[in-house]
Protein backbone atom coordinates (compact mmCIF):
# COMPACT_ATOMS: atom_id res chain seq x y z
CA UNK A 1 0.00 0.00 0.00
CA UNK A 2 2.85 2.38 0.83
CA UNK A 3 4.86 1.38 -2.10
CA UNK A 4 1.71 2.60 -4.29
CA UNK A 5 0.98 5.59 -2.65
CA UNK A 6 4.76 6.40 -3.17
CA UNK A 7 4.92 5.30 -6.88
CA UNK A 8 1.64 7.67 -7.36
CA UNK A 9 3.20 10.40 -5.53
CA UNK A 10 6.23 9.95 -7.89
CA UNK A 11 4.01 9.78 -10.87
CA UNK A 12 2.14 13.09 -9.76
CA UNK A 13 5.42 14.91 -9.36
CA UNK A 14 6.95 14.37 -12.49
CA UNK A 15 3.53 15.25 -14.51
CA UNK A 16 3.34 18.57 -12.14
CA UNK A 17 6.68 19.56 -13.45
CA UNK A 18 5.61 19.05 -16.97
CA UNK A 19 7.96 16.02 -17.37
CA UNK A 20 6.97 14.68 -20.84
CA UNK A 21 9.09 11.30 -20.51
CA UNK A 22 6.07 10.09 -17.68
CA UNK A 23 3.24 10.72 -20.42
CA UNK A 24 5.11 8.48 -22.79
CA UNK A 25 6.34 5.87 -19.86
CA UNK A 26 2.72 5.35 -19.07
CA UNK A 27 1.12 4.92 -22.35
CA UNK A 28 2.39 1.35 -21.96
CA UNK A 29 2.37 1.24 -18.07
CA UNK A 30 -0.53 -2.13 -17.04
CA UNK A 31 -2.06 0.41 -14.82
CA UNK A 32 -2.17 3.69 -16.68
CA UNK A 33 -5.83 4.01 -16.40
CA UNK A 34 -5.73 3.76 -12.99
CA UNK A 35 -3.30 6.30 -12.51
CA UNK A 36 -5.62 8.24 -14.97
CA UNK A 37 -8.88 7.52 -13.20
CA UNK A 38 -7.77 7.83 -9.83
CA UNK A 39 -6.10 11.73 -10.78
CA UNK A 40 -9.58 12.42 -12.01
CA UNK A 41 -11.65 11.62 -9.20
CA UNK A 42 -9.35 12.92 -7.04
CA UNK A 43 -8.77 16.37 -8.72
CA UNK A 44 -13.18 16.27 -9.07
CA UNK A 45 -13.14 15.84 -5.43
CA UNK A 46 -10.41 18.39 -4.18
CA UNK A 47 -12.16 21.07 -6.56
CA UNK A 48 -15.34 20.56 -5.35
CA UNK A 49 -14.02 21.20 -2.04
CA UNK A 50 -12.61 24.35 -3.14
CA UNK A 51 -16.01 25.54 -4.78
CA UNK A 52 -17.55 24.40 -1.36
CA UNK A 53 -18.42 27.90 -0.51
CA UNK A 54 -21.17 27.49 -2.63
CA UNK A 55 -22.77 25.12 -0.81
CA UNK A 56 -22.46 26.81 2.37
CA UNK A 57 -23.92 29.91 1.26
CA UNK A 58 -27.28 27.84 0.58
CA UNK A 59 -26.69 26.14 3.84
CA UNK A 60 -26.14 22.97 2.69
CA UNK A 61 -26.60 20.47 5.66
CA UNK A 62 -23.69 17.84 6.32
CA UNK A 63 -25.20 14.67 4.87
CA UNK A 64 -26.16 16.28 2.01
CA UNK A 65 -23.35 18.44 1.44
CA UNK A 66 -20.76 15.53 1.42
CA UNK A 67 -22.67 13.56 -1.44
CA UNK A 68 -22.89 16.96 -2.73
CA UNK A 69 -19.25 16.98 -3.52
CA UNK A 70 -19.36 12.86 -4.16
CA UNK A 71 -22.03 14.18 -7.43
CA UNK A 72 -20.05 17.24 -8.31
CA UNK A 73 -16.65 14.82 -8.64
CA UNK A 74 -18.75 12.27 -10.59
CA UNK A 75 -19.82 15.08 -13.01
CA UNK A 76 -16.15 16.50 -13.19
CA UNK A 77 -15.29 12.95 -14.26
CA UNK A 78 -18.35 13.17 -16.85
CA UNK A 79 -16.85 16.51 -18.54
CA UNK A 80 -13.15 14.78 -18.80
CA UNK A 81 -14.52 12.08 -20.52
CA UNK A 82 -16.65 13.83 -22.94
CA UNK A 83 -13.56 16.48 -23.70
CA UNK A 84 -11.17 13.37 -24.28
CA UNK A 85 -14.21 11.55 -26.66
CA UNK A 86 -13.55 15.34 -29.02
CA UNK A 87 -9.81 15.22 -28.57
CA UNK A 88 -10.01 11.79 -29.84
CA UNK A 89 -12.17 11.96 -32.60
CA UNK A 90 -10.29 15.09 -33.77
CA UNK A 91 -7.15 13.64 -33.30
CA UNK A 92 -8.04 10.63 -35.77
CA UNK A 93 -9.31 12.84 -38.37
CA UNK A 94 -5.89 15.18 -38.45
CA UNK A 95 -3.06 13.13 -36.57
CA UNK A 96 -1.78 9.78 -36.00
CA UNK A 97 -4.08 6.41 -34.80
CA UNK A 98 -4.33 6.71 -31.24
CA UNK A 99 -6.70 4.69 -28.87
CA UNK A 100 -9.19 6.08 -26.85
CA UNK A 101 -7.86 4.92 -23.95
CA UNK A 102 -4.57 6.45 -24.52
CA UNK A 103 -6.59 10.14 -24.53
CA UNK A 104 -8.08 9.40 -21.81
CA UNK A 105 -4.50 8.04 -19.54
CA UNK A 106 -3.09 11.51 -21.00
CA UNK A 107 -6.18 13.76 -20.21
CA UNK A 108 -6.39 11.88 -16.28
CA UNK A 109 -3.21 12.22 -15.46
CA UNK A 110 -3.13 16.04 -17.17
CA UNK A 111 -5.84 16.63 -14.44
CA UNK A 112 -3.03 16.52 -11.59
CA UNK A 113 -2.91 20.35 -10.56
CA UNK A 114 -6.49 20.21 -10.06
CA UNK A 115 -5.08 17.83 -6.74
CA UNK A 116 -4.56 21.80 -5.36
CA UNK A 117 -7.93 22.63 -6.18
CA UNK A 118 -9.30 22.56 -2.65
CA UNK A 119 -7.05 25.84 -2.26
CA UNK A 120 -9.66 27.24 -4.02
CA UNK A 121 -11.91 27.81 -1.09
CA UNK A 122 -9.26 30.20 0.19
CA UNK A 123 -10.71 33.84 0.75
CA UNK A 124 -9.26 36.91 -1.60
CA UNK A 125 -6.87 34.18 -3.05
CA UNK A 126 -9.03 31.90 -4.53
CA UNK A 127 -10.37 33.04 -7.82
CA UNK A 128 -6.47 33.75 -9.03
CA UNK A 129 -5.63 30.42 -8.13
CA UNK A 130 -8.49 28.86 -9.82
CA UNK A 131 -7.10 30.66 -12.80
CA UNK A 132 -3.84 29.58 -12.20
CA UNK A 133 -4.84 25.93 -12.06
CA UNK A 134 -6.48 26.12 -15.02
CA UNK A 135 -3.82 27.65 -16.84
CA UNK A 136 -1.37 25.04 -15.53
CA UNK A 137 -4.38 21.80 -16.01
CA UNK A 138 -4.24 23.25 -20.12
CA UNK A 139 -0.59 23.27 -20.57
CA UNK A 140 -0.16 19.55 -18.90
CA UNK A 141 -2.86 18.58 -20.96
CA UNK A 142 -0.82 20.06 -24.18
CA UNK A 143 2.00 18.15 -23.04
CA UNK A 144 0.79 14.77 -23.46
CA UNK A 145 -1.03 15.27 -26.38
CA UNK A 146 2.20 16.22 -27.38
CA UNK A 147 3.42 12.46 -26.93
CA UNK A 148 0.19 10.38 -27.75
CA UNK A 149 -0.05 11.99 -31.33
CA UNK A 150 3.76 12.94 -31.04
CA UNK A 151 2.78 16.20 -32.86
CA UNK A 152 3.80 19.90 -32.35
CA UNK A 153 3.15 22.37 -29.72
CA UNK A 154 0.78 24.35 -31.99
CA UNK A 155 -0.74 21.22 -33.19
CA UNK A 156 -1.69 19.76 -29.86
CA UNK A 157 -2.81 23.69 -28.93
CA UNK A 158 -5.09 23.53 -31.74
CA UNK A 159 -7.02 20.18 -30.93
CA UNK A 160 -7.01 20.66 -27.45
CA UNK A 161 -8.67 24.22 -27.84
CA UNK A 162 -11.06 22.52 -30.76
CA UNK A 163 -12.16 19.78 -28.69
CA UNK A 164 -13.13 22.03 -25.52
CA UNK A 165 -15.07 24.46 -28.24
CA UNK A 166 -16.90 21.19 -29.27
CA UNK A 167 -17.86 20.46 -25.96
CA UNK A 168 -19.05 23.82 -25.37
CA UNK A 169 -21.31 23.64 -28.42
CA UNK A 170 -22.74 20.26 -27.55
CA UNK A 171 -23.62 21.07 -23.63
CA UNK A 172 -25.34 24.37 -24.75
CA UNK A 173 -27.09 22.48 -28.12
CA UNK A 174 -27.63 19.30 -27.99
CA UNK A 175 -26.39 18.65 -24.67
CA UNK A 176 -28.96 21.14 -23.02
CA UNK A 177 -30.93 17.97 -21.50
CA UNK A 178 -28.10 16.74 -19.91
CA UNK A 179 -26.52 20.35 -18.34
CA UNK A 180 -30.51 20.62 -17.36
CA UNK A 181 -30.48 17.41 -15.79
CA UNK A 182 -26.95 17.97 -13.85
CA UNK A 183 -28.49 20.88 -12.46
CA UNK A 184 -31.38 19.20 -11.26
CA UNK A 185 -29.32 16.68 -9.64
CA UNK A 186 -27.22 18.73 -7.91
CA UNK A 187 -29.98 20.56 -6.35
CA UNK A 188 -32.01 17.61 -5.65
CA UNK A 189 -28.95 15.88 -3.47
CA UNK A 190 -28.37 19.47 -1.72
CA UNK A 191 -32.11 19.14 -0.51
CA UNK A 192 -32.71 22.58 -2.31
CA UNK A 193 -35.95 24.12 -4.09
CA UNK A 194 -32.82 26.08 -6.18
CA UNK A 195 -29.00 25.85 -6.07
CA UNK A 196 -27.48 29.46 -6.25
CA UNK A 197 -24.19 28.57 -8.02
CA UNK A 198 -22.50 31.63 -8.47
CA UNK A 199 -21.83 33.71 -4.85
CA UNK A 200 -20.41 37.16 -4.89
CA UNK A 201 -19.04 39.05 -1.94
CA UNK A 202 -22.54 40.86 -1.30
CA UNK A 203 -24.76 37.79 -1.04
CA UNK A 204 -22.39 36.00 1.48
CA UNK A 205 -22.09 39.28 3.67
CA UNK A 206 -26.00 39.03 3.67
CA UNK A 207 -25.89 35.75 4.45
CA UNK A 208 -23.40 36.13 7.59
CA UNK A 209 -25.63 39.20 8.46
CA UNK A 210 -28.60 37.18 8.56
CA UNK A 211 -27.06 34.47 10.50
CA UNK A 212 -25.88 36.86 13.20
CA UNK A 213 -29.54 38.47 13.54
CA UNK A 214 -30.93 35.26 14.30
CA UNK A 215 -28.52 33.68 17.03
CA UNK A 216 -29.05 37.44 18.45
CA UNK A 217 -32.63 37.64 18.67
CA UNK A 218 -33.79 37.18 21.68
CA UNK A 219 -36.78 34.61 22.49
CA UNK A 220 -39.73 36.33 23.90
Amino acid sequence: MIESITYYVNVIGHVLRLDPAVFQALQFSENNLQLAFSTILLAGLSSQVGHSVVLFANQVKPPRFFFSLLVGSAFYFINILVWSLSIWLLGRLLFNQVSFLQIINVMGLAQAPYLLGFLIFIPFFGIPIGWMLSLYTLIAVLTGLEVAFDIPLGAAAFTSGIGWLLVQLFQRTIGQPLTTLSQYVKTRVAGLDQLRESIDAQYLIEQVEDRIAQETTPLI
